[in-house]
């Protein structure tokens, strides 16, 4: 289990839920993402940086999957 959010903050809150869950636990950093301010370090921010992660890769997934003329007027559409 992976705590994030300001919750993952809280005191010992990796070993509680270890022992609440009975599986290992640890607070979620974000990474493999360059430019952050160390305000967007820590486990407070891995969520919704990793929502706009998977949002990128999504979009791009959708985008190669269409057909060339739905690249076409998505280029031109704006």
């Amino acid at each position: 289990v992976v705590l994030t959010g300001g919750g993952a903050f809280l005191s010992d809150a990796d070993r509680l839920a270890s022992r609440v869950y009975g599986v290992p636990c640890e607070v979620g950093h974000p990474r493999n993402i360059s430019g952050l301010a160390t305000a967007t370090e820590g486990p407070g921010f891995s969520t919704p940086l990793g929502m706009i992660r998977y949002g990128f890769a999504t979009s791009r997934r959708e985008r190669r999957a269409g057909s060339l003329k739905d690249i076409f007027r998505g280029l031109f559409a704006r």
